[in-house]
């Protein structure tokens, strides 16, 4: 390896070239933090030289052998970030800040999955752009009420939104040292997938943020539900504490690394529901923001965002457990139970409680397991790219999309690892990570779930070296690389992708071949007015929202 200096206003940060990628890796954005503190910025100079030639530590959480990020060194004082570029002499290259998933409880800037360098490679040789990959707390880390604790708790401040505040902070640092690194700090890009797409909704609806990025891709995550009630909140991080042994906020603030890599792992599961959701805290997170994201407030930003054709089709068959899920009733059983656990919180986009709707709906085809999954992937995240993307059409160019290529699954049941998969045939969430990230090699998302699966050294020699499409990797890659650059995701590898617009609504179908398809969904748009229309005749909805005019956002 070589090594690589960069200068920039906080640092001289000394990495190394790899492979013709230049990399720097665990770079900090703000000064440590202490447990729940408010992140400062850098003191560090020019003249400081700092090794990244590492990742750092990844926030504290659950140790899980699906869950890359969570094996390494894990700490409280996580807040770095990675960098990668094929030449960092090059000026006024695209900025790709991708900001990670993992429900807001686990994950981190070290998963292999996600790694920049992959994506890089994919690309032309003559295309090149300044990948970022943040860190920000998570789990009760990024998300809790410390006013539940007795003692003087004034000095902890936007805890219900920490995770928040640190991304920004990731974007603060960005936008003011990018330019060393060849990047243009007016031309930013932020996507990522799940947790990762729903921070982009909330930092669109950010007057600080949107300072710092121009474009978003958000892939198979808007915050249609999960946003819970400060109560909801309160009782949660109440009986965590007191499952701890912690009554005060002195207490708590004596417990270090150690203690909670020791104790997290056993009370996480018992108040997961309520550890993950994101807050309507009223100042990073506004019940108002929907609203004011349809009136144009993130206007001058352009958009390309969709998900998977089978996000949650995992509830079907699970190798694990085949009796996991087998009937309707057990799959919006789970949806509202979720629903509750976030005390029954404002869902702006989602028509919760209805369930005469869903018993039409669910009625008016054969298959009524497969129909309530796509009740279940409509409101986990498909419902609300659709509404994202007509809202956000209307002030700036939004492409939208549908991920329909998933692996053989018969060549994942032999490799002898637990996996889920769609019994339709469908891409599950997580689905096009290891091809945008030319990642298959090392790791797979095993049919969507929540997590990724790792193919060990035994594994490996059951299955292909590589279980990507090469072709479909570069097409992806290209593509987001292009409306990064542009704004505009269309290049020679593709067929025309044309923005989508409410008459229209052009979807792009993605598989090994790209298809674009107008109005994908409309039987069941025109369905589920059927049913709205009918049930308000009868007076049955009242004070309802408009009820979705597309159930399953992605069905084939």
């Amino acid at each position: 390896m070589i090594e690589r200096e960069v200068r920039t206003p906080t640092g001289t940060y000394v990495g190394f070239c790899k492979d013709s990628i230049r990399e720097f890796l665990g770079i900090r954005y703000v000064e440590p933090v202490s447990f729940w503190e408010f992140p400062q910025p850098l003191t560090t100079t020019p003249g400081d030289r700092i090794e990244a030639k590492t990742y750092g530590p990844q926030c504290l959480q659950p140790t899980s052998p699906d869950e890359l990020a969570s094996l390494g060194e894990k700490s409280n004082d996580c807040l770095t970030l990675n960098i990668w570029t094929k030449d960092n002499d090059n000026t006024g290259k695209p900025v790709m800040v991708y900001i990670h998933g993992g429900s807001y409880s686990n994950g981190g800037n070290a998963d292999p999955i996600t790694c920049g360098k992959g994506f890089l490679e994919l690309l032309p040789n003559d295309e090149d752009a300044v990948m970022v990959k943040i860190n920000y707390r998570v789990g009760i880390f990024g998300c809790a009420d410390l006013t539940v604790l007795e003692g003087d708790t004034s000095q902890f401040h936007d805890t219900l939104a920490l995770h928040i505040v640190d991304q920004i902070a990731a974007l603060r640092w960005v936008h003011e040292n990018i330019s060393a690194f060849g990047g243009d700090p007016d031309n930013v890009t932020l996507f990522g997938q799940s947790a990762g797409s729903m921070s982009i909704a909330y930092l669109m609806a950010n007057e600080e943020a949107r300072n710092y990025f121009s474009r978003g891709i958000m892939q198979s995550g808007i915050p249609g539900f999960g946003l819970a009630t400060k109560e909801a909140k309160a009782t949660t991080c109440k009986g965590l504490f007191d499952a701890l042994g912690i009554r005060t906020i002195d207490e708590l603030m004596s417990k270090d690394d150690d203690f909670w890599n020791e104790h997290y792992d056993k009370v996480f599961m018992q108040f997961a529901g309520g550890i993950c959701p994101r807050v309507i805290d009223g100042k990073y997170i506004k019940d108002t923001m929907y609203d004011e994201i349809k009136n144009g407030k993130a206007r001058d930003i352009s958009l390309m965002v969709g998900g998977t054709t089978g996000e949650m089709d995992v509830y079907k068959y699970c190798m694990m457990d085949p009796s996991h899920i087998n009937t309707a009733d057990e799959v919006l059983d789970m949806l509202y139970a979720m629903n509750e656990e976030c005390g029954n919180s404002i869902c702006q986009m989602t028509p919760y409680g209805h369930d005469e709707i869903h018993e039409e709906y669910i009625n008016a085809g054969e298959d009524s397991l497969r129909r309530a999954c796509n009740i279940f992937s409509a409101y986990a995240t498909q419902l609300g790219s659709v509404y994202y993307a007509e809202w956000q059409s209307k002030w700036n160019n939004t492409y939208h999309y549908a991920w329909n290529w998933m692996p053989d699954a018969t060549m994942l049941s032999k490799t002898g690892q637990k996996t889920s998969f769609s019994s339709w045939g469908r891409a599950l969430h997580c689905a096009e990570l290891p091809v945008l990230f030319n990642s298959g090699d090392v790791a797979y998302p095993a049919l969507g779930t929540w997590w990724v699966f790792y193919l060990g050294e035994d594994i490996k020699e059951t299955v292909p070296k590589s279980i990507v499409p090469v072709d479909l990797a570069r097409k992806a890659a290209l593509t987001w690389y292009s409306f990064a650059k542009t704004g505009n995701p269309n290049n020679e590898l593709i067929p025309e992708w044309k923005p989508f617009d409410e008459e229209d609504r052009a979807t792009m179908f993605i598989d090994e071949e790209w298809d674009l398809r107008s109005d994908a969904l409309i039987e069941d748009r025109n369905l589920l007015r059927g049913i709205e229309f009918a049930k308000r005749q009868d007076n049955t909805l009242k004070n309802t929202r408009k009820v979705a005019m597309n159930v399953h956002a992605m069905e084939r």
